[in-house]
């Protein structure tokens, strides 16, 4: 009787042992639905080198990546089954195309459910002009929730790609365009920032400069774009004139925090002000040569520092609500200023600090950059 029940006790503990280890036996379930999170559903100005996520699935052994110009998947480009991971960077695809893609989850029975589509579209082979620097469309969080009052409250911004200047506008550049240099610091030649500019100065540069180059100018007073003209009267942007214009108060903190390559530094390109800005703590009371300090995450220079730049926008409170490419209220009494200059301390020159000012003020703390839509 002995030799009966110690082979049937063994073979009921191993049998017990065994449900123990397969604690997620097979099924033919299907998994959760995988979500694809990036690039965001309808995204334009996308790469042709993107890299698609999506959300990690219980159960998921794993992912099968569809990728088509069809919506139908007839001619798949990529037909990936063997992706472990939630990412996959795409190689080659063709410039101002709309692409279609899908993900499913494959769990350890071979079952597996595919995430709706998404679809997004990249950008024209178009060349990025001299000088300039291409900020890809993104989202961010705007503002510093441990700043000052008007930083606040932070709040989510998606912008549209643009080229911004790849430096504060130069004593140089300034002569070319408008015959004279208004700058106090002029023995730093052209390669100096320019300065002593009003607000309204350098509306009228950037016209100047889109007709000096065949660009459709993007400001008007009563119907009118060429700067020698105007008298009085309120300026109005156009906006799908894509000639030289003032970034949008948005645009130049997205391009100072370094666009979608934001390392979220506090100055623009470092946590060390010193190695990317010009600020009253190293600058002998002057203004610098542009570009002389290190560059931020998108090669954009001294976003930080030198001189404070303008912006289009009026100065206003921050809502809290979620905005898309905001260009700020119609009217106001000043203008915003960004970046801090060579005459202030490390606090002003953060990439979320505002100032504001008589749109009329030229002081010599004060330069600009330039944009253009994309």
């Amino acid at each position: 009787m002995r030799k009966i029940l110690l082979p049937i006790c063994v073979i009921f503990i191993l049998m017990v042992i065994g449900c123990k280890k397969d604690s997620n036996p097979v099924t033919g379930a299907n998994p959760n639905v995988p979500v694809l999170t990036a690039p965001a559903d309808g995204a334009t100005d996308q790469s042709n080198t993107p890299t698609l996520t999506w959300n990690a699935v219980t159960g998921a052994v794993s992912y099968h990546l569809q990728v088509s110009a069809s919506n139908t998947f007839a001619a798949m480009i990529v037909d990936d089954s063997t992706i472990t991971g939630t990412t996959r960077q795409l190689i080659g695809l063709t410039n101002n195309t709309l692409y279609y893609c899908r993900v499913s989850a494959t769990n350890n029975a071979g079952t597996s459910s595919y995430s709706s589509t998404r679809k997004f579209t990249t950008m024209s082979a178009t060349p990025v002009p001299a000088g300039m620097v291409l900020v890809k469309s993104g989202t961010f969080t705007m503002g510093n929730i441990s700043g000052d009052s008007d930083e606040q409250p932070t709040h989510s911004v998606t912008l549209s790609s643009f080229y911004i200047s790849k430096t504060e506008v130069t004593q140089g550049q300034w002569k070319a365009v408008m015959g004279s240099n208004p700058s106090h610091f002029k023995g730093l030649g052209d390669n100096g920032p320019v300065e002593s500019v009003s607000w309204y100065d350098c509306i009228s540069y950037c016209n100047k400069l889109s007709i000096k180059e065949s660009k459709p100018p993007v400001y008007s007073i009563n119907g009118n774009t060429s700067p020698s003209s105007w008298k009085s009267g309120t300026i109005v942007r156009d906006t799908s004139a894509k000639g030289y214009r003032l970034p949008t108060e948005a645009e130049w903190e997205y391009a100072a925090r370094g666009g979608n390559q934001s390392h979220s530094y506090t100055y623009s390109g470092s946590n060390n002000l010193d190695s990317v800005g010009w600020y009253y703590g190293n600058s002998e009371r002057t203004t610098h040569q542009v570009g002389t300090k290190a560059a931020n995450e998108l090669g954009i220079f001294d976003m930080s520092g030198n001189v404070f730049e303008w912006c289009w926008d009026w100065g206003v409170a921050y809502s809290s609500s979620a905005q898309t490419n905001p260009t700020g209220p119609s009217s106001g009494s000043w203008h915003l200023l960004r970046g801090g200059s060579w005459d202030l301390n490390s606090y002003y020159c953060r990439v979320s600090f505002r100032g504001s000012i008589y749109p009329g003020s030229n002081y010599n703390v004060i330069g600009f950059r330039v944009v253009e839509d994309f």
